[in-house]
């Protein structure tokens, strides 16, 4: 009986999880459909907090072709 109430636990437990993770990737999405989330501020945001953005992909945007 033991063994099962753990593995009813684990069970429980990944069921909350997954339920939390597909309420974020709602919100996710709803963000990106309404334009708040782009990758380039995204980008920029983690330039912002002291992170080099690579200089490869520094000047992506105004690339024609991604050469």
């Amino acid at each position: 009986m033991e063994r099962q109430l753990i593995i009813l636990i684990v069970v429980f437990i990944l069921i909350i999880l997954t339920g939390i993770q597909a309420v974020q990737l709602y919100n996710l999405k709803v963000a990106i459909a309404g334009g708040q989330v782009t990758f380039w501020n995204t980008l920029k945001t983690i330039a912002s907090k002291g992170a080099s953005v690579p200089s490869s992909i520094e000047n992506l945007p105004s690339m024609v072709g991604g050469c």
